[in-house]
């Protein structure tokens, strides 16, 4: 058995694919094995895999159940509940990964585990961003985006919003078991994945980059940098963003039961009640649990939001 299992969901990344494979192959750390689930691409995505599957019959896994579309959300969830490592990373179709990646994440996720590999853990790093082409834009993401690593670590922040990047993460089986299947409507696998680390567990962050993450038309999560009429634009979608994490809340309470203490069941439950509460409840909640005072700019207009809509859009805006 491979100690880390590399998940890669694939839809229509022809494009770049071949690029990140290669980087793949460059890693350090050569105890690795590729599981891929295609989700219905019309590319030659499939070509591709299977050429490198052929080449590297003992490195990368084909799943072969493409016949159901999942989504973003749901192959990752798929891939999870494959995976069988001790450890477990995230692989986007379209970055290309530094050629330690997986030697340094795992040296600081043995590190995190403290010799306790039961306990679910995590660890999430920065990424430098690249263009199309693949020139580099910034050598920080978290500068690039002005993020916080520590606002993943603080149970109030990483509620409202996701501040760890799913495509550096490496976690243990522990956790892998334990967050699997993502719920299917959870707005995000890797803030579902850091949420249950967060509380069931352990998380901390690498401060470096381990991979050139890709911005282009396509990508599925690529992000620009920031800018206040960015922000504005996507006001009229946050505050049902907001909603879905509210009942992410109430997944989390059921999936973490019998790990949840006193405190920090309770903050989930004042969160996933909080649409159903007064203005003037919000207003307490979000100063007492600590919300205000974490968020960056970005969560700051999402809190706003919140405060302001209804609930009926909170289920329906967007």
């Amino acid at each position: 058995m491979a100690s880390v299992d590399i998940l890669l969901a694939t839809y229509n990344g022809a494009t770049h694919l071949r690029e990140q494979l290669d980087s793949l192959l460059r890693q350090d750390h050569v105890d690795w094995r590729l599981l891929v689930r295609d989700d219905g691409s019309s590319d030659s995505t499939l070509d591709i895999l299977h050429e490198h599957a052929r080449r590297f019959p003992d490195r990368i896994v084909v799943v072969l159940d493409t016949a159901v579309r999942l989504g973003l959300v749901g192959n990752f969830s798929a891939l999870m509940q494959l995976a069988t490592a001790p450890y477990v990373m995230f692989c986007d179709q379209d970055d290309i990964w530094f050629p330690d990646k997986i030697s340094a994440s795992l040296a600081r996720l043995q590190m995190l585990e403290n010799g306790q590999p039961e306990v679910p853990a995590l660890v999430y790093t920065d990424l430098a961003v690249c263009d199309d082409k693949g020139a580099r834009i910034a050598d920080s993401y978290w500068r690039f985006q002005r993020i916080n690593p520590d606002l993943a670590l603080h149970p109030s922040g990483a509620l409202i919003q996701d501040n760890a990047t799913g495509n550096t993460f490496i976690f243990n089986q522990a956790l892998n078991r334990l967050a699997a299947p993502v719920p299917r409507q959870a707005p995000g696998h890797d803030w579902w994945v850091a949420l249950v680390a967060l509380y069931a567990g352990k998380i901390a962050f690498l401060n470096r980059p381990t991979l050139d993450y890709r911005q282009h038309a396509h990508n599925a999560s690529g992000q620009k940098g920031l800018v206040l009429g960015g922000l504005l634009c996507k006001l009229p979608g946050y505050c049902k963003t907001m909603y879905v994490g509210h009942q992410q809340a109430r997944w989390l309470i059921e999936r973490l039961h019998g790990y949840l203490s006193a405190g920090p069941a309770q903050r989930l439950q004042v969160h996933a009640a909080m649409p159903e509460t007064s203005l003037f409840s919000r207003l307490l909640n979000l100063v007492r649990l600590g919300y205000w005072r974490v968020a960056d700019r970005r969560a700051r207009f999402k809190l706003l939001y919140l405060l302001l809509c209804r609930r009926k859009d909170c289920r329906h805006g967007g």
